[in-house]
């Protein structure tokens, strides 16, 4: 795919020696019209040394962990090296902030502490109207909706629709959102037939180790996770889970089968169990008018929101949330909810919302279905999710 965000250049001389003289410079440029480039072009010269050159940037910011490039080129007769380094791995990190980098050759530091200043406006100048398809993606050829994809790995896409027009439009997941481990889709999905998600990705959301939430076509939804855990996925993925308004706005059009089992490609809402491998035809009759599919039954979906039944006495239930959650402590919330998959229940947390309806609503799912009897610590088998990219 075409990369986006051009930095800008930094040149140096180096020498594979101590105490070279270094020097660096930054250029950039916006150009109406079109992405620019992801990359950042260095320049420098290598003395004493032949044959490809393993170089390493290590890019710096406050409060952010290093992020680091590998790119091995081969120096000229010279020495002297021009190197393109892919930024697509450092995703956002180039925001405005201060960013310094060393550069490094088989583990000999050759340039420490070298500057990347940002130039004002810069950032914006993919943003200037109105974009078919956020930075990173690239629009799709096809007719009727704005299809945006991004690959992920050789012939694997993450895939989102346009819902709106003009500045008020969004992007959502095309599809329910698949989860895995990797940033790039590879390996096995979780939660695709039970809880096989890592001790490192817990049911509260407080990961160690990120997973990530894609929109693949030909691959089912991920459920048995928490909403905790379903907005982590989506905001390591550059994603959030949408609104109760973002979703009602992006189910518009989905055609309402009733009680279906999902045959001639609409809506399951019947027989219990979602569709394993959904290729985009197996929901070709349940697509919304911009082009998300499965809006309505197969997994019910997550929103962003939480509500609550609450007493007119501010002091009343003073509860907590369930033990694998840490036992916080929370107040007024009266209703009676259902907290996990084995059915227990229990008072004293809000609900977190489920849309949409899923295999077991039979016509009670559409888009107008709307489930507050679960907290956000439920997972089950028939509850999934899908992201937004917000403008």
């Amino acid at each position: 795919m075409t990369p986006n965000k051009h930095l800008g250049r930094a040149a140096a001389t180096l020498a594979v020696v101590l105490g070279a003289s270094l020097g660096s410079y930054r250029i950039a440029s916006a150009v109406s019209g079109g992405e620019t480039r992801a990359v950042l072009t260095w320049s420098g010269r290598i003395v004493g040394r032949s044959g490809p050159a393993p170089l390493r940037f290590e890019f710096r910011r406050d409060g952010s962990a290093a992020c680091v490039v590998d790119v091995t080129a081969t120096p000229d007769a010279a020495g002297h090296l021009d190197v393109e380094v892919p930024l697509d791995g450092c995703r956002g990190y180039f925001d405005g902030s201060d960013v310094r980098y060393d550069v490094s050759v088989g583990g000999t530091v050759l340039a420490r502490d070298q500057s990347v200043d940002p130039v004002p406006h810069a950032r914006y100048a993919d943003r200037v109207g109105v974009p078919d398809c956020p930075v990173g993606y690239d629009r799709d050829a096809v007719t009727g909706v704005v299809l945006c994809r991004r690959e992920l790995r050789a012939g694997v896409f993450d895939e989102l629709v346009r819902v709106g027009d003009g500045e008020a439009a969004f992007w959502i997941d095309r599809f329910e959102a698949g989860v895995w481990g990797t940033v790039d889709a590879s390996g096995a999905r979780l939660g695709a037939a039970g809880d096989d998600y890592p001790a490192s990705f817990p049911d509260d959301g407080q990961w160690t180790a990120a997973a990530y939430a894609r929109s693949v076509p030909g691959v089912g939804p991920s459920r048995f996770l928490t909403w905790f855990q379903a907005q982590e996925a989506c905001r390591a993925s550059g994603k959030r889970l949408p609104t109760m308004q973002e979703w009602f706005l992006a189910a518009r059009g989905t055609l309402d089968p009733s009680a279906s089992d999902g045959s001639a490609g609409s809506c399951r809402t019947t027989g219990g169990s979602v569709r394993a491998g959904n290729e985009p035809g197996d929901s070709v009759n349940c697509v919304s008018a911009w082009g998300a599919h499965e809006m309505i039954g197969n997994a019910s979906e997550m929103v962003e929101e939480w509500y609550a039944q609450l007493s007119d006495n501010p002091n009343a239930s003073l509860g907590a949330w369930p033990a694998a959650f840490g036992q916080d402590s929370t107040a007024n919330f009266t209703g009676t909810l259902i907290l996990d998959s084995a059915g227990t229940t229990g008072t004293g947390v809000p609900a977190m919302v489920l849309r949409g309806g899923d295999a077991s609503s039979a016509g009670g799912a559409g888009v107008l279905y709307l489930d507050a009897a679960r907290a956000p610590t439920f997972s089950g088998p028939l509850a999934g999710f899908r992201c937004v990219v917000p403008r």
